[in-house]
């Protein structure tokens, strides 16, 4: 072959290896581009509807969470006297992390099993969910609730669940003990000088 050709075969090849390991970079280069943004999106996505609260064992969506701030809301609600209620201080949430951390798997279960039929209830009687109804229109289904009258085991106890771990939120927080029951370490103070009167018939 002549010498000529022969270099001008091996410069073909050498530009044709340098293409073909420009596509194959290319080619890396977007398919990792590719499953990052099919990793990130969805994940992204999903949180959008998560809870606020991070959660190992219950699964609540960004709706029931907050239906259960409405439902603290509406069994401590705020007053006239501008107290905020047990949903402005965030006791829903105090009830999932009690609810995740210190309930048995089963009675997890069972809490959420409750929460959907109360959401599934709600509907059934208010014609619309407890979140969208009015103030009225919860209390009302409350007190339904509280009368036990045939409503589901489940049912019953996630309210009751929510409402004793609600009250024991709002009683324990901050505001409840610096601005409605003032609360003292200690059973007494001492006070270390203290006028005595002296007993005149004793000198």
């Amino acid at each position: 072959m002549n010498p000529g050709c022969q270099r001008e075969t091996k410069n073909q090849y050498h530009v044709v290896v340098k293409i073909v390991r420009m596509h194959r970079r290319a080619l890396f280069r977007n398919f990792i581009l590719i499953y990052a943004g099919a990793t990130v999106i969805p994940a992204c996505i999903h949180d959008e509807k998560k809870s606020a609260l991070t959660l190992k064992n219950l699964r609540v969506g960004e709706d029931q969470e907050a239906t259960l701030e409405a439902l603290a809301e509406t069994i401590i609600p705020q007053t006239q006297t501008d107290s905020p209620g047990a949903g402005a201080l965030g006791s829903h949430l105090f009830v999932l992390m009690m609810v995740d951390e210190c309930r048995t798997p089963k009675e997890q279960e069972n809490f959420m099993k409750g929460f959907d039929r109360f959401m599934n209830l709600a509907k059934e009687k208010m014609g619309t969910g407890f979140l969208q109804a009015s103030p009225a229109q919860r209390t009302a289904f409350l007190q339904e609730v509280e009368k036990k009258d045939n409503m589901p085991g489940e049912l019953i106890s996630f309210y009751l669940t929510t409402k004793h771990l609600t009250i024991q939120s709002y009683t324990s927080s901050e505001y409840f003990l610096t601005k409605v029951q003032l609360y003292d370490m200690v059973p007494g103070r001492w006070h270390g000088c203290y006028p005595i009167k002296t007993n005149s018939a004793n000198g």
